[in-house]
């Protein structure tokens, strides 16, 4: 647990190891010795950025009449993020000081997130580091950037505690259809997201934002499965929650809105078959043998989901 979520840190590209975060595993100790289970929340509140030092590099004022009236809408910077999180890493030279308004800058704002603890460097690229989200940790907390975004500029948010509930539901007892027409319902109900929503990777990150929440789960994007890359794994947690046997193996596809009936049920029949060979990865069964994991397709058109099925 420790490893998954507090290790993967490299401040040099000579360095030849990876390190933990202290503060993170006292932590873990601290709730786990002597014979404890360790902690219900295994981010330590004490090493959570204050949105607040982020929040006014995600967003920008932006007047939209001539009264002079200003809204916030989401800028580079965020569209970075989103990025870093969809792929794991970013290139990019560690610069050793900036102005705060070149922040917009590719190379400022992801030394930035370096200098924060929210990207650490995993080798080189041609001499130019590579840096990478260092663990389950961060990960989270990158989502938490985004979600409070898309709230800041209010074009989406999803009442918490009926999630959670959902959620429970979905690890607990394999009810994962009412998660997914949850977020489905509010991306229909609240339009000002759909500006957001163009594109598979654009989609697939705003599902996981929502669904990294959860507590029951360990989040894993891009999960090497199989010869493939799994969009979205989620591994049960059964050290936490005794009974809890249910993980998901999720392929997400996304079509333009105009695209025909005969084409979304091809993408489906390919997101499905996808799924059914990741769930054939020994991996899965080896890090969970008591669980039961099931592959989901889900295939949106724009911001409509069109399909969504168990891969029997």
């Amino acid at each position: 647990t420790m490893r998954e979520w507090y290790d993967g840190y490299r401040f040099a590209k000579t360095a030849p190891n990876v390190v933990y975060n202290t503060d993170m595993v006292l932590y873990y100790l601290q709730h786990s010795l002597p014979n404890e289970p360790g902690p219900d929340n295994l981010i330590d509140d004490n090493v959570r950025i204050d949105y607040g030092k982020l929040r006014h590099l995600l967003t920008v004022e932006q007047e939209i009449n001539e009264r002079h009236v200003n809204e916030r809408q989401l800028n580079g910077n965020f569209d970075l993020l989103r990025e870093v999180i969809s792929e794991g890493r970013a290139d990019s030279e560690v610069v050793s000081s900036f102005p705060l308004k070149r922040l917009v800058k590719r190379e400022n704002f992801l030394s930035l997130l370096h200098y924060f603890g929210l990207l650490s460097i995993r080798g080189a690229t041609a001499g130019t580091p590579r840096l990478a989200i260092p663990n389950q940790t961060v990960r989270r907390l990158m989502y938490g950037f985004l979600r409070d975004a898309y709230d800041d500029v209010g074009v989406f948010s999803v009442d918490p505690v009926e999630f959670d509930r959902l959620t429970r539901r979905m690890a607990l007892e394999g009810d994962w259809r009412s998660v997914i027409e949850r977020l489905s319902a509010a991306m229909a109900e609240q339009t000002g997201v759909r500006d957001y929503l163009q594109g598979e990777k654009m989609v697939q990150g705003f599902v996981a934002a929502y669904l990294s929440t959860s507590s029951y789960f360990v989040f894993q994007p891009e999960m090497e499965l199989a010869k493939g890359y799994a969009d979205l794994v989620l591994e049960p947690r059964p050290e936490r929650y005794p009974g809890m046997r249910h993980g998901y193996v999720i392929e997400l596809k996304y079509l333009p809105r105009s695209a025909s009936q005969q084409r979304i049920a091809a993408t489906a029949a390919a997101a499905e078959e996808q799924a059914r060979r990741y769930l054939t990865d020994r991996r899965l069964a080896q890090r969970h043998p008591q669980a039961e994991f099931k592959g989901l397709a889900l295939v949106f058109c724009g911001w409509e989901l069109r399909h969504a099925a168990e891969a029997g």
